[in-house]
């Protein structure tokens, strides 16, 4: 039988590239969206995955065996850092009731040298730690680096058509794609006993904004 997998927030940036991927790797692929529109990778299930009634029916409908979770970004980490520890811990709270049989969790690289300025990033490391303490039987944590979609990304917005790119940093940085934070979920829920309580940096390439 094909595992299941339920990715939260299949609509973002990151869900829909890891559904992606997950479907190509051969799993049955359910992800959460708060519209009615199919999606373009796997089978819709609506739920606003920011409310516990909402996300505990999303589990019963699909009954996955795998989850891939994170924050969104938009509608939490990037304006409360609170708001992100407190919808991390709601997610979180679902899973273990839900008694899955893996978890990979999307957190974010190199949170533990961010700039004090840069909260959302503190705010995810906390949640990744909130995984590790919840008592989940079976998870791992991928910690991906900046976004290559952050410079041109057309399903969202393509800051290049401004003229110029604002990002958190001149620095050097490592970077990866959406798509390959999905490679590597694969991998985990393909080995989940390889991989349980595991911590993965995830970089495919190392430069600054200017390179």
């Amino acid at each position: 039988m094909t595992e299941r997998v339920l990715v939260l927030c299949a609509t973002s940036k990151t869900g829909r590239n890891v559904s992606r991927a997950l479907v190509e790797a051969g799993f049955e692929v359910y992800g959460t969206t708060r519209s009615t529109k199919p999606l373009p990778f796997g089978t819709a299930i609506k739920a606003d995955y920011t409310n516990s009634d909402d996300l505990d029916q999303a589990f019963k409908e699909c009954k996955p065996q795998f989850v891939f979770g994170m924050v969104d970004y938009f509608n939490a980490a990037k304006k409360n850092p609170t708001l992100c520890e407190e919808l991390g811990e709601t997610i979180i709270d679902t899973i273990v009731r839900a008694k899955v049989e893996h978890l990979v969790w999307c957190s974010v690289g190199w949170a533990r040298n961010a700039p004090e300025t840069v909260t959302h990033f503190h705010a995810l490391e906390k949640v990744a730690t909130m995984v590790k303490n919840s008592g989940i039987a079976s998870y791992s944590i991928i910690e991906p680096a900046a976004y290559f979609e952050n410079i041109d990304d057309p399903a969202n917005w393509n800051p290049l058509k401004l003229g110029r790119v604002k990002f958190l940093t001149e620095a050097s940085l490592k970077w990866c794609s959406t798509y390959d934070i999905g490679r590597v979920a694969a991998n985990h829920f393909s080995a989940p006993t390889q991989f349980n309580g595991m911590t993965t940096e995830l970089a495919t390439w190392e430069g600054s904004i200017h390179d």
